[in-house]
Protein backbone atom coordinates (compact mmCIF):
# COMPACT_ATOMS: atom_id res chain seq x y z
CA UNK A 1 0.00 0.00 0.00
CA UNK A 2 1.44 3.57 -0.95
CA UNK A 3 1.11 6.58 1.12
CA UNK A 4 -1.23 7.81 -1.22
CA UNK A 5 -3.52 5.64 -0.42
CA UNK A 6 -2.93 5.58 3.80
CA UNK A 7 -2.96 8.80 3.90
CA UNK A 8 -6.67 9.19 2.75
CA UNK A 9 -7.50 5.91 5.49
CA UNK A 10 -5.86 8.29 8.38
CA UNK A 11 -7.93 11.28 7.22
CA UNK A 12 -10.74 9.09 7.51
CA UNK A 13 -9.84 8.13 11.09
CA UNK A 14 -10.28 11.67 12.33
CA UNK A 15 -6.62 12.95 11.42
CA UNK A 16 -5.96 16.41 10.27
CA UNK A 17 -3.31 16.71 7.29
CA UNK A 18 -0.38 17.45 9.58
CA UNK A 19 -1.13 15.22 12.10
CA UNK A 20 -1.25 12.23 9.30
CA UNK A 21 1.73 13.85 8.16
CA UNK A 22 3.77 13.54 11.68
CA UNK A 23 2.69 9.77 12.04
CA UNK A 24 3.32 8.87 8.60
CA UNK A 25 6.93 10.20 8.95
CA UNK A 26 7.23 8.60 12.64
CA UNK A 27 6.37 5.51 11.00
CA UNK A 28 9.12 5.57 8.70
CA UNK A 29 12.50 7.26 10.39
CA UNK A 30 11.65 5.39 14.35
CA UNK A 31 12.04 6.32 17.48
CA UNK A 32 12.21 10.34 17.17
CA UNK A 33 12.45 13.60 19.54
CA UNK A 34 10.20 16.31 19.13
CA UNK A 35 12.93 18.50 18.03
CA UNK A 36 13.78 16.64 15.33
CA UNK A 37 10.07 15.98 13.62
CA UNK A 38 9.98 19.63 13.71
CA UNK A 39 13.21 20.22 12.13
CA UNK A 40 12.51 17.24 9.03
CA UNK A 41 8.76 18.27 8.48
CA UNK A 42 10.11 22.28 9.03
CA UNK A 43 7.04 22.68 11.19
CA UNK A 44 7.41 24.79 14.63
CA UNK A 45 8.18 22.98 17.71
CA UNK A 46 4.95 23.94 19.75
CA UNK A 47 3.10 22.60 16.92
CA UNK A 48 4.68 19.23 16.80
CA UNK A 49 3.82 18.73 20.34
CA UNK A 50 -0.13 19.81 20.06
CA UNK A 51 -0.35 16.78 17.16
CA UNK A 52 1.77 14.25 18.78
CA UNK A 53 -0.66 15.03 22.03
CA UNK A 54 -3.43 14.59 19.89
CA UNK A 55 -1.86 11.29 18.25
CA UNK A 56 -1.25 9.98 21.77
CA UNK A 57 -4.49 10.70 22.94
CA UNK A 58 -5.91 8.73 20.40
CA UNK A 59 -3.61 5.72 20.76
CA UNK A 60 -1.96 5.89 17.55
CA UNK A 61 1.89 7.30 18.99
CA UNK A 62 3.61 5.70 22.22
CA UNK A 63 6.15 7.85 24.43
CA UNK A 64 9.42 6.85 26.09
CA UNK A 65 10.36 7.97 29.88
CA UNK A 66 13.81 9.47 29.64
CA UNK A 67 14.01 12.92 28.63
CA UNK A 68 14.20 14.41 26.26
CA UNK A 69 11.13 12.19 25.46
CA UNK A 70 11.12 10.75 22.79
CA UNK A 71 8.21 8.94 20.34
CA UNK A 72 7.15 6.04 18.22
CA UNK A 73 3.95 5.24 15.92
CA UNK A 74 1.61 2.36 17.25
CA UNK A 75 2.36 -0.27 14.47
CA UNK A 76 0.24 -0.01 11.69
CA UNK A 77 -1.55 -3.33 11.82
CA UNK A 78 -2.64 -2.53 15.56
CA UNK A 79 -3.77 1.14 13.82
CA UNK A 80 -5.98 -0.80 11.10
CA UNK A 81 -7.38 -2.73 14.22
CA UNK A 82 -8.12 0.35 16.52
CA UNK A 83 -9.57 1.84 13.05
CA UNK A 84 -11.68 -1.66 11.98
CA UNK A 85 -13.20 -1.58 15.84
CA UNK A 86 -14.35 1.87 15.97
CA UNK A 87 -15.92 2.36 12.44
CA UNK A 88 -17.66 -1.00 13.86
CA UNK A 89 -19.00 0.55 17.63
CA UNK A 90 -20.19 3.80 15.26
CA UNK A 91 -21.81 1.19 12.48
CA UNK A 92 -23.17 -0.46 15.73
CA UNK A 93 -24.71 2.22 17.96
CA UNK A 94 -25.93 4.15 14.51
CA UNK A 95 -28.41 0.57 14.67
CA UNK A 96 -29.22 1.00 18.01
CA UNK A 97 -29.98 4.72 17.24
CA UNK A 98 -31.71 4.06 13.85
CA UNK A 99 -35.35 4.10 15.17
CA UNK A 100 -34.84 7.52 17.52
CA UNK A 101 -33.09 9.16 15.20
CA UNK A 102 -35.82 8.75 12.47
CA UNK A 103 -38.57 9.33 15.25
CA UNK A 104 -36.60 12.60 16.11
CA UNK A 105 -36.37 13.74 12.13
CA UNK A 106 -39.63 13.28 11.88
CA UNK A 107 -40.90 15.70 14.37
CA UNK A 108 -38.70 18.24 12.65
CA UNK A 109 -40.60 20.17 10.27
CA UNK A 110 -38.38 19.58 6.99
CA UNK A 111 -39.48 22.19 3.90
CA UNK A 112 -39.58 20.25 0.85
CA UNK A 113 -37.51 21.29 -2.14
CA UNK A 114 -40.34 21.53 -5.25
CA UNK A 115 -40.03 18.57 -7.43
CA UNK A 116 -39.23 20.28 -10.14
CA UNK A 117 -35.96 22.07 -8.47
CA UNK A 118 -33.04 21.18 -10.76
CA UNK A 119 -30.10 19.49 -8.05
CA UNK A 120 -26.19 18.36 -8.47
CA UNK A 121 -24.08 16.12 -6.16
CA UNK A 122 -20.30 15.95 -7.31
CA UNK A 123 -18.29 13.00 -6.34
CA UNK A 124 -14.73 11.73 -6.02
CA UNK A 125 -13.69 8.35 -5.59
CA UNK A 126 -13.99 5.37 -7.89
CA UNK A 127 -16.15 3.27 -5.08
CA UNK A 128 -18.46 6.14 -4.55
CA UNK A 129 -18.97 7.04 -7.78
CA UNK A 130 -19.56 3.23 -9.21
CA UNK A 131 -21.68 2.34 -5.64
CA UNK A 132 -23.97 5.54 -7.51
CA UNK A 133 -23.94 4.66 -10.74
CA UNK A 134 -25.23 0.64 -9.45
CA UNK A 135 -27.94 2.12 -7.64
CA UNK A 136 -29.35 4.28 -10.97
CA UNK A 137 -29.36 0.79 -12.86
CA UNK A 138 -30.97 -0.58 -9.90
CA UNK A 139 -33.59 1.96 -9.42
CA UNK A 140 -34.19 1.85 -12.99
CA UNK A 141 -38.33 1.20 -14.77
CA UNK A 142 -37.95 1.64 -17.86
CA UNK A 143 -34.16 2.22 -19.82
CA UNK A 144 -31.31 3.02 -18.73
CA UNK A 145 -28.17 4.40 -21.31
CA UNK A 146 -24.87 4.18 -20.95
CA UNK A 147 -21.94 5.62 -23.30
CA UNK A 148 -18.31 4.57 -22.10
CA UNK A 149 -15.20 4.43 -23.67
CA UNK A 150 -13.29 1.64 -23.80
CA UNK A 151 -11.33 1.45 -20.46
CA UNK A 152 -14.70 2.74 -18.97
CA UNK A 153 -16.79 -0.32 -19.77
CA UNK A 154 -13.22 -2.59 -17.92
CA UNK A 155 -13.92 -0.41 -15.17
CA UNK A 156 -17.51 -1.39 -14.58
CA UNK A 157 -16.89 -4.82 -15.01
CA UNK A 158 -14.71 -4.48 -11.84
CA UNK A 159 -17.36 -2.68 -10.05
CA UNK A 160 -19.64 -5.58 -10.47
CA UNK A 161 -22.61 -2.96 -12.07
CA UNK A 162 -22.59 -5.31 -15.09
CA UNK A 163 -23.96 -8.01 -12.88
CA UNK A 164 -27.31 -6.37 -12.29
CA UNK A 165 -27.74 -5.64 -15.50
CA UNK A 166 -30.85 -7.79 -16.33
CA UNK A 167 -32.24 -8.31 -13.29
CA UNK A 168 -34.83 -5.78 -13.88
CA UNK A 169 -37.21 -5.39 -16.89
CA UNK A 170 -36.31 -2.55 -18.78
CA UNK A 171 -34.27 -1.69 -21.92
CA UNK A 172 -30.72 -0.86 -21.44
CA UNK A 173 -28.74 0.79 -24.35
CA UNK A 174 -24.91 0.54 -24.08
CA UNK A 175 -23.03 2.73 -26.78
CA UNK A 176 -18.96 1.99 -26.64
CA UNK A 177 -15.74 1.29 -28.38
CA UNK A 178 -15.82 -2.30 -28.73
CA UNK A 179 -12.17 -3.19 -28.78
CA UNK A 180 -9.84 -5.91 -27.52
CA UNK A 181 -9.97 -4.70 -23.73
CA UNK A 182 -13.76 -5.30 -23.48
CA UNK A 183 -15.35 -6.91 -26.38
CA UNK A 184 -15.92 -10.31 -23.68
CA UNK A 185 -17.51 -7.93 -21.26
CA UNK A 186 -19.67 -6.61 -23.75
CA UNK A 187 -20.45 -9.84 -25.10
CA UNK A 188 -21.46 -11.32 -21.70
CA UNK A 189 -23.83 -8.18 -21.29
CA UNK A 190 -25.42 -8.90 -24.69
CA UNK A 191 -25.91 -12.11 -23.97
CA UNK A 192 -28.25 -11.83 -21.35
CA UNK A 193 -31.75 -13.81 -21.17
CA UNK A 194 -34.11 -11.16 -22.82
CA UNK A 195 -37.91 -11.26 -21.80
CA UNK A 196 -40.70 -9.63 -22.40
CA UNK A 197 -40.05 -6.53 -20.70
CA UNK A 198 -35.69 -6.81 -20.86
CA UNK A 199 -34.18 -5.64 -24.37
CA UNK A 200 -30.69 -5.17 -24.02
CA UNK A 201 -28.51 -3.53 -27.34
CA UNK A 202 -24.93 -2.73 -27.77
CA UNK A 203 -23.40 -1.34 -30.53
CA UNK A 204 -20.04 0.31 -31.09
CA UNK A 205 -18.28 3.18 -32.11
CA UNK A 206 -15.03 4.86 -32.04
CA UNK A 207 -15.55 7.40 -29.60
CA UNK A 208 -11.64 8.40 -29.48
CA UNK A 209 -9.10 9.18 -26.22
CA UNK A 210 -10.89 11.82 -24.77
CA UNK A 211 -13.34 13.76 -27.06
CA UNK A 212 -16.79 11.85 -26.31
CA UNK A 213 -18.35 12.16 -22.43
CA UNK A 214 -18.90 9.39 -20.37
CA UNK A 215 -21.98 9.19 -18.65
CA UNK A 216 -25.15 6.55 -17.49
CA UNK A 217 -28.85 8.19 -17.79
CA UNK A 218 -31.53 6.09 -16.08
CA UNK A 219 -35.42 6.99 -17.17
CA UNK A 220 -34.62 9.84 -18.78
CA UNK A 221 -34.52 11.75 -15.44
CA UNK A 222 -31.47 11.72 -13.79
CA UNK A 223 -28.01 11.49 -15.17
CA UNK A 224 -23.90 10.58 -14.05
CA UNK A 225 -21.74 12.11 -15.81
CA UNK A 226 -17.81 11.04 -15.52
CA UNK A 227 -15.74 13.79 -16.24
CA UNK A 228 -13.15 13.54 -18.98
CA UNK A 229 -9.48 12.30 -17.36
CA UNK A 230 -6.46 13.69 -19.00
CA UNK A 231 -5.32 9.59 -18.82
CA UNK A 232 -7.83 7.59 -20.56
CA UNK A 233 -5.85 4.51 -21.17
CA UNK A 234 -5.77 2.84 -17.77
CA UNK A 235 -7.94 1.17 -15.50
CA UNK A 236 -6.79 2.76 -12.24
CA UNK A 237 -7.67 6.24 -13.66
CA UNK A 238 -9.04 8.67 -10.57
CA UNK A 239 -12.64 9.59 -11.34
CA UNK A 240 -14.74 12.95 -10.71
CA UNK A 241 -18.33 12.49 -11.35
CA UNK A 242 -21.40 14.52 -11.39
CA UNK A 243 -25.47 13.43 -10.20
CA UNK A 244 -28.11 15.75 -11.73
CA UNK A 245 -32.01 15.68 -12.21
CA UNK A 246 -31.78 18.90 -14.33
CA UNK A 247 -34.09 18.31 -17.38
CA UNK A 248 -31.30 20.60 -19.36
CA UNK A 249 -28.47 18.21 -19.44
CA UNK A 250 -30.62 15.25 -19.48
CA UNK A 251 -32.07 16.01 -22.60
CA UNK A 252 -29.23 17.46 -24.13
CA UNK A 253 -27.34 14.55 -23.16
CA UNK A 254 -30.15 12.12 -24.38
CA UNK A 255 -29.84 13.63 -27.77
CA UNK A 256 -26.04 13.59 -27.89
CA UNK A 257 -25.96 9.73 -27.53
CA UNK A 258 -29.26 9.30 -29.85
CA UNK A 259 -27.27 10.81 -32.67
CA UNK A 260 -24.61 8.91 -31.51
CA UNK A 261 -26.20 5.80 -31.47
CA UNK A 262 -27.58 6.37 -34.89
CA UNK A 263 -23.99 6.58 -36.44
CA UNK A 264 -23.07 3.50 -34.43
CA UNK A 265 -22.82 -0.11 -35.49
CA UNK A 266 -23.77 -3.08 -34.03
CA UNK A 267 -21.72 -4.38 -31.18
CA UNK A 268 -22.20 -8.09 -32.32
CA UNK A 269 -20.56 -7.00 -35.46
CA UNK A 270 -17.77 -5.82 -33.79
CA UNK A 271 -17.04 -8.24 -31.57
CA UNK A 272 -17.11 -10.62 -34.61
CA UNK A 273 -14.32 -8.58 -36.35
CA UNK A 274 -12.40 -8.42 -33.27
CA UNK A 275 -12.69 -12.49 -32.76
CA UNK A 276 -12.25 -13.24 -36.55
CA UNK A 277 -9.66 -10.96 -36.94
CA UNK A 278 -11.06 -9.25 -39.72
CA UNK A 279 -10.15 -5.12 -39.84
CA UNK A 280 -13.03 -2.76 -38.87
CA UNK A 281 -14.54 -0.23 -41.14
CA UNK A 282 -13.58 3.24 -39.45
CA UNK A 283 -13.92 6.48 -41.03
CA UNK A 284 -12.86 9.43 -38.24
CA UNK A 285 -11.48 12.51 -38.41
CA UNK A 286 -8.44 13.40 -35.88
CA UNK A 287 -8.34 16.68 -35.10
CA UNK A 288 -5.07 16.77 -32.88
CA UNK A 289 -2.32 17.21 -35.56
CA UNK A 290 0.36 15.15 -33.98
CA UNK A 291 -2.16 12.33 -33.20
CA UNK A 292 -3.03 12.59 -36.78
CA UNK A 293 0.58 12.86 -37.77
CA UNK A 294 1.57 9.46 -35.50
CA UNK A 295 -1.47 7.75 -37.20
CA UNK A 296 -0.32 8.64 -40.85
CA UNK A 297 3.21 7.29 -40.47
CA UNK A 298 2.05 4.20 -38.46
CA UNK A 299 0.34 3.13 -41.54
CA UNK A 300 2.78 4.26 -44.37
CA UNK A 301 6.01 2.86 -42.25
CA UNK A 302 3.90 -0.57 -42.49
CA UNK A 303 2.93 -0.13 -46.31
CA UNK A 304 3.33 -3.64 -48.07
CA UNK A 305 2.37 -3.04 -51.64
CA UNK A 306 1.71 0.60 -52.70
CA UNK A 307 1.27 4.23 -51.83
CA UNK A 308 -0.26 6.53 -54.46
CA UNK A 309 -0.83 9.88 -53.32
CA UNK A 310 -0.91 13.91 -54.29
CA UNK A 311 1.22 15.79 -51.96
CA UNK A 312 3.05 19.47 -51.79
CA UNK A 313 6.75 19.92 -53.40
CA UNK A 314 7.92 20.91 -50.16
CA UNK A 315 6.41 17.52 -48.75
CA UNK A 316 8.91 15.63 -50.76
CA UNK A 317 12.08 17.17 -48.56
CA UNK A 318 10.32 15.30 -45.47
CA UNK A 319 9.79 12.02 -47.10
CA UNK A 320 13.21 12.37 -48.37
CA UNK A 321 14.53 13.12 -45.03
CA UNK A 322 12.12 11.01 -42.61
CA UNK A 323 10.51 8.46 -44.37
CA UNK A 324 12.02 4.83 -45.13
CA UNK A 325 12.52 5.32 -49.04
CA UNK A 326 15.23 2.71 -49.39
CA UNK A 327 13.75 0.06 -47.35
CA UNK A 328 10.09 0.54 -49.40
CA UNK A 329 12.35 0.05 -52.54
CA UNK A 330 13.84 -3.32 -51.65
CA UNK A 331 10.37 -4.45 -50.21
CA UNK A 332 9.38 -3.93 -53.79
CA UNK A 333 6.50 -1.43 -52.81
CA UNK A 334 4.93 0.21 -55.59
CA UNK A 335 4.94 4.57 -54.94
CA UNK A 336 3.32 6.95 -56.86
CA UNK A 337 3.59 10.78 -56.07
CA UNK A 338 1.98 13.38 -57.55
CA UNK A 339 3.23 17.03 -56.85
CA UNK A 340 3.29 20.71 -58.21
CA UNK A 341 6.30 21.30 -60.03
CA UNK A 342 8.57 24.17 -58.62
CA UNK A 343 12.09 24.61 -58.15
CA UNK A 344 12.95 24.48 -54.88
CA UNK A 345 12.16 20.67 -54.64
CA UNK A 346 14.22 19.64 -58.09
CA UNK A 347 16.81 17.83 -55.91
CA UNK A 348 14.40 16.02 -53.43
CA UNK A 349 12.31 15.20 -56.56
CA UNK A 350 15.51 13.93 -58.35
CA UNK A 351 16.76 11.93 -55.98
CA UNK A 352 12.86 10.50 -54.96
CA UNK A 353 12.83 9.23 -58.88
CA UNK A 354 15.35 6.80 -58.02
CA UNK A 355 12.79 5.28 -55.35
CA UNK A 356 9.26 6.18 -57.12
CA UNK A 357 7.24 7.35 -59.29
CA UNK A 358 7.06 10.95 -59.74
CA UNK A 359 4.43 13.39 -62.05
CA UNK A 360 3.86 16.63 -62.00
CA UNK A 361 0.45 18.17 -60.92
CA UNK A 362 -1.15 21.61 -60.83
CA UNK A 363 -1.83 23.29 -57.17
CA UNK A 364 -2.38 20.97 -54.64
CA UNK A 365 -4.64 22.02 -52.03
CA UNK A 366 -5.96 18.73 -50.16
CA UNK A 367 -2.98 15.99 -49.56
CA UNK A 368 -4.39 12.76 -50.22
CA UNK A 369 -2.71 9.32 -50.13
CA UNK A 370 -4.00 6.08 -50.17
CA UNK A 371 -2.03 2.74 -48.91
CA UNK A 372 -2.49 -0.87 -49.94
CA UNK A 373 -5.61 0.11 -51.53
CA UNK A 374 -6.98 -0.19 -47.91
CA UNK A 375 -6.04 3.40 -46.13
CA UNK A 376 -7.46 6.69 -47.15
CA UNK A 377 -6.17 10.00 -45.82
CA UNK A 378 -7.00 13.34 -46.72
CA UNK A 379 -5.68 16.44 -45.11
CA UNK A 380 -5.29 20.14 -46.28
CA UNK A 381 -2.32 21.07 -47.72
CA UNK A 382 0.20 24.19 -46.34
CA UNK A 383 -0.03 27.47 -47.32
CA UNK A 384 3.01 28.08 -50.09
CA UNK A 385 4.80 30.60 -47.89
CA UNK A 386 4.85 28.06 -45.22
CA UNK A 387 8.50 27.35 -43.45
CA UNK A 388 7.41 25.35 -40.71
CA UNK A 389 9.68 22.31 -40.15
CA UNK A 390 7.55 20.79 -37.69
CA UNK A 391 6.95 17.45 -39.45
CA UNK A 392 2.85 17.18 -38.11
CA UNK A 393 2.24 21.16 -39.17
CA UNK A 394 -1.45 20.99 -41.24
CA UNK A 395 -1.66 17.68 -40.52
CA UNK A 396 -5.00 18.44 -37.99
CA UNK A 397 -8.57 17.54 -38.84
CA UNK A 398 -7.11 14.38 -40.92
CA UNK A 399 -9.83 12.81 -42.27
CA UNK A 400 -8.81 8.67 -42.48
CA UNK A 401 -11.01 6.05 -43.55
CA UNK A 402 -10.43 2.20 -44.29
CA UNK A 403 -14.34 1.88 -45.63
CA UNK A 404 -13.88 -0.38 -48.71
CA UNK A 405 -16.16 1.84 -50.62
CA UNK A 406 -14.41 4.94 -50.03
CA UNK A 407 -11.04 3.99 -50.54
CA UNK A 408 -11.50 2.29 -53.60
CA UNK A 409 -13.22 5.11 -55.19
CA UNK A 410 -10.67 7.84 -54.34
CA UNK A 411 -7.88 5.05 -55.62
CA UNK A 412 -9.71 5.33 -59.24
CA UNK A 413 -9.70 8.81 -59.11
CA UNK A 414 -6.09 9.21 -58.24
CA UNK A 415 -5.06 6.30 -60.90
CA UNK A 416 -7.44 8.49 -63.24
CA UNK A 417 -5.07 11.70 -62.46
CA UNK A 418 -1.59 9.65 -62.81
CA UNK A 419 -2.51 8.38 -66.38
CA UNK A 420 -3.43 12.10 -67.37
CA UNK A 421 -0.68 13.44 -65.33
CA UNK A 422 2.54 14.40 -67.66
CA UNK A 423 5.84 13.16 -67.09
CA UNK A 424 8.10 16.62 -67.40
CA UNK A 425 10.47 14.64 -68.76
CA UNK A 426 8.15 14.34 -71.61
CA UNK A 427 8.15 17.82 -72.40
CA UNK A 428 10.37 19.89 -74.82
CA UNK A 429 11.23 23.26 -74.02
CA UNK A 430 10.32 24.28 -77.36
CA UNK A 431 6.88 23.55 -76.31
CA UNK A 432 6.92 25.73 -73.20
CA UNK A 433 8.83 28.69 -74.74
CA UNK A 434 7.63 32.06 -76.01
CA UNK A 435 8.71 32.53 -79.74
CA UNK A 436 9.62 34.52 -81.28
CA UNK A 437 11.44 36.42 -79.12
CA UNK A 438 11.12 39.94 -78.48
CA UNK A 439 14.73 41.35 -79.04
CA UNK A 440 17.02 44.50 -79.36
CA UNK A 441 20.27 45.37 -81.09
CA UNK A 442 23.32 46.09 -79.17
CA UNK A 443 23.32 49.86 -79.95
CA UNK A 444 19.92 50.42 -79.45
CA UNK A 445 18.87 52.59 -76.34
CA UNK A 446 17.17 51.41 -73.54
CA UNK A 447 14.31 53.54 -73.95
CA UNK A 448 13.46 51.31 -76.88
CA UNK A 449 13.79 48.19 -74.90
CA UNK A 450 11.37 49.85 -72.27
CA UNK A 451 9.12 50.14 -74.63
CA UNK A 452 8.96 46.58 -76.31
CA UNK A 453 8.21 45.08 -72.86
CA UNK A 454 5.58 47.41 -71.95
CA UNK A 455 4.22 46.98 -75.34
CA UNK A 456 4.75 43.28 -75.20
CA UNK A 457 3.68 42.96 -71.39
CA UNK A 458 7.34 41.10 -70.97
CA UNK A 459 9.89 41.06 -68.13
CA UNK A 460 12.69 40.60 -70.52
CA UNK A 461 14.26 41.44 -74.03
CA UNK A 462 17.10 39.14 -75.96
CA UNK A 463 20.18 41.42 -77.29
CA UNK A 464 20.92 40.06 -80.36
CA UNK A 465 23.56 40.39 -83.50
CA UNK A 466 21.15 39.05 -86.19
CA UNK A 467 19.86 35.56 -85.43
CA UNK A 468 22.84 35.49 -82.37
CA UNK A 469 21.74 35.83 -78.76
CA UNK A 470 24.57 38.36 -77.17
CA UNK A 471 23.37 39.07 -73.46
CA UNK A 472 19.56 39.66 -71.84
CA UNK A 473 17.38 42.65 -70.51
CA UNK A 474 15.27 42.23 -67.28
CA UNK A 475 12.99 44.80 -65.52
CA UNK A 476 15.66 44.02 -62.88
CA UNK A 477 18.90 45.29 -64.73
CA UNK A 478 16.62 48.72 -65.83
CA UNK A 479 15.42 49.01 -62.00
CA UNK A 480 19.56 48.13 -61.10
CA UNK A 481 21.53 50.11 -63.50
CA UNK A 482 19.73 52.86 -64.97
CA UNK A 483 16.81 54.06 -62.74
CA UNK A 484 18.78 54.31 -59.19
CA UNK A 485 21.65 54.94 -61.08
CA UNK A 486 19.53 58.04 -62.52
CA UNK A 487 20.68 57.51 -66.06
CA UNK A 488 19.08 58.99 -69.16
CA UNK A 489 17.66 55.64 -71.06
CA UNK A 490 17.74 57.86 -74.12
CA UNK A 491 21.23 57.82 -73.88
CA UNK A 492 22.63 54.69 -72.45
CA UNK A 493 22.36 51.89 -75.63
CA UNK A 494 21.42 47.94 -74.36
CA UNK A 495 25.01 46.68 -74.29
CA UNK A 496 26.29 48.50 -71.29
CA UNK A 497 23.38 47.23 -69.34
CA UNK A 498 22.32 43.71 -70.48
CA UNK A 499 23.52 40.51 -68.57
CA UNK A 500 26.15 38.43 -70.15
CA UNK A 501 26.92 35.31 -71.17
CA UNK A 502 23.70 34.63 -72.28
CA UNK A 503 22.79 31.28 -70.28
CA UNK A 504 21.28 29.20 -73.07
CA UNK A 505 19.16 25.50 -74.01
CA UNK A 506 18.29 23.62 -77.14
CA UNK A 507 14.38 23.82 -77.74
CA UNK A 508 14.99 20.09 -77.94
CA UNK A 509 15.77 19.93 -74.44
CA UNK A 510 12.98 18.63 -71.68
CA UNK A 511 11.28 21.30 -69.04
CA UNK A 512 13.26 19.27 -66.39
CA UNK A 513 16.59 20.09 -67.77
CA UNK A 514 16.02 23.50 -68.13
CA UNK A 515 14.77 24.14 -64.47
CA UNK A 516 18.01 22.18 -63.06
CA UNK A 517 19.84 24.92 -65.23
CA UNK A 518 18.07 27.36 -63.79
CA UNK A 519 18.35 26.21 -60.00
CA UNK A 520 21.94 25.64 -61.00
CA UNK A 521 22.85 28.98 -62.54
CA UNK A 522 20.57 30.84 -59.96
CA UNK A 523 18.72 32.50 -62.99
CA UNK A 524 14.73 32.38 -63.77
CA UNK A 525 15.00 32.68 -67.39
CA UNK A 526 16.71 30.92 -70.37
CA UNK A 527 17.14 31.79 -74.11
CA UNK A 528 16.47 29.05 -76.45
CA UNK A 529 18.05 27.91 -79.43
CA UNK A 530 18.17 25.58 -82.26
CA UNK A 531 21.56 24.89 -84.54
CA UNK A 532 22.82 28.15 -82.62
CA UNK A 533 20.06 30.45 -83.72
CA UNK A 534 17.94 32.35 -81.19
CA UNK A 535 14.10 30.76 -81.32
CA UNK A 536 12.75 31.85 -78.05
CA UNK A 537 12.94 32.20 -74.54
CA UNK A 538 11.84 30.34 -71.53
CA UNK A 539 11.02 31.73 -67.88
CA UNK A 540 10.58 29.64 -65.21
CA UNK A 541 6.88 30.68 -64.79
CA UNK A 542 6.26 29.70 -67.86
CA UNK A 543 7.83 26.10 -67.53
CA UNK A 544 5.27 25.41 -64.34
CA UNK A 545 2.60 26.54 -65.97
CA UNK A 546 3.19 24.06 -68.68
CA UNK A 547 3.37 21.42 -66.97
CA UNK A 548 0.15 22.67 -65.76
CA UNK A 549 -1.33 22.98 -68.91
CA UNK A 550 -0.64 19.60 -70.12
CA UNK A 551 -2.31 18.15 -67.84
CA UNK A 552 -5.79 20.38 -68.88
CA UNK A 553 -4.93 19.03 -72.12
CA UNK A 554 -4.44 15.55 -71.30
CA UNK A 555 -7.96 15.43 -69.53
CA UNK A 556 -9.01 17.75 -72.44
CA UNK A 557 -8.25 15.01 -75.35
CA UNK A 558 -9.23 11.89 -73.20
CA UNK A 559 -13.11 13.17 -72.82
CA UNK A 560 -12.99 14.32 -76.14
CA UNK A 561 -12.41 11.04 -77.91
CA UNK A 562 -13.47 8.94 -75.20
CA UNK A 563 -17.04 6.72 -76.08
Amino acid sequence: MTEDKITPLLRGFGLTEKESEVYVFLAKSGVQKAGEVSKRLRMHKAQVYRILEVLQSKGLVESTLEFPTRFMPVSFENLLDLIIRVKKEETARLEEEKSELLTCWGSIRVEKPPPSLAKFTVMKGKERIYSKILQLIEEAKKEVLVMSDSMGIVQIEQAGITEVIGKNDIRFRILTNVSKQNYRIVKRVLRKTPSKYLQIEGRHKDLGANMYPRFVIRDNEVVFFLTPTEDSSTISRAETGLWTNSKEIVSALKIFFEGSWSEATDARERITEIEMGTPTKETVIIRDAEKAYQRFCEVIDEVKTEIIAVTTSEDLTTILKDRPVRRWSEKGVKIQIMVPLDLESLEAAEELSKYFQLRYSGDVYTRIAVVDSMHLFMFKAPPSNNKTAKPSAYFDNLLYTNDPDYVKGMKNILDDLWNKSPDISDIEVGAAMRSPPIKVSAAEPTSNVIAKMLANNIGSVIVAEGEKPVGIITERDILNRVVRSRLDPERIPAEEIMSTPVITIDRDRTLLEALKIMKAKEIRRLVVIEDGRLVGVLSERRALEKSEISIVEKIGRDRKFSP
